[in-house]
């Protein structure tokens, strides 16, 4: 249970021995408490504001790391003004009509040129899956040029496939009300939906 609560959402098996099924039980046991998320660095999210609060051409992908935090990850694009792309896993968590919204684009060339021509990109709860990239395998992992912040529950994801510049183990919801909070604070307000109109407008792949 403290796995459940306190790391990276997957399938956890738990197997109870036939014979273990038919022993008495104390009916007033109670659990251990449960397990906590863990909590970004202190300094190392200030980096991140800093990085964030600076950056002048910010992108945001988001995996299915975020889909308890949909509030939390519109906030923090509407604040930045950073177009946002989704995996398939977290298709949904920014609706198709919001403006800021790439959809499921992450494998299509002009997202890419973007994501490269981006000096900060703010990457959440992803994996950078083979699954994802499957269709584009040319281009898997992203070839971003600029700094890349990371958020995962799943401290080891911080170092693979495209390791993180800036590394903040903790939960999604959590570390991006924090950043979100700390941005507010210096007054950060960014101005993306004309970029993200401008990709929609150019590329027939978008529905909209």
């Amino acid at each position: 249970f403290e796995v459940f609560d306190s790391q990276r959402p997957r399938p956890v098996h738990i197997s109870v021995p036939i014979d273990v099924l038919s022993l008495p039980a104390a009916g007033d046991q109670r659990l251990p408490d449960r397990g906590t998320a863990p909590t970004a660095d202190p300094a190392l999210l200030e980096q991140a504001v800093d990085a964030l609060a600076a950056a002048t051409r910010p992108m945001i992908l988001i995996g299915g790391g975020t889909t308890h935090a949909q509030a939390e990850v519109i906030a923090i694009a509407e604040q930045l003004g950073a177009p946002v792309a989704m995996t398939i896993a977290a298709k949904g968590v920014v609706p198709d009509a919001h403006p800021l919204s790439l959809g499921t684009t992450a494998t299509i060339s002009p997202i890419f040129e973007e994501f490269e021509q981006a000096d900060v990109v703010l990457v959440v709860g992803t994996e950078f899956s083979e699954t994802d990239y499957f269709y584009a395998p040319t281009l898997a992992p992203p070839a971003f040029g600029g700094t890349v912040v990371r958020i995962d529950i799943d401290a080891a994801q911080l170092a693979k496939r495209r390791p993180a510049t800036i590394g903040l183990h903790g939960d999604a919801a959590a570390t991006l009300a924090t950043l979100h909070a700390a941005l507010a604070r210096r007054g950060v307000q960014g101005a993306g939906d004309e970029r993200a109109a401008g990709l929609r407008a150019a590329n027939a792949w978008w529905p909209g």
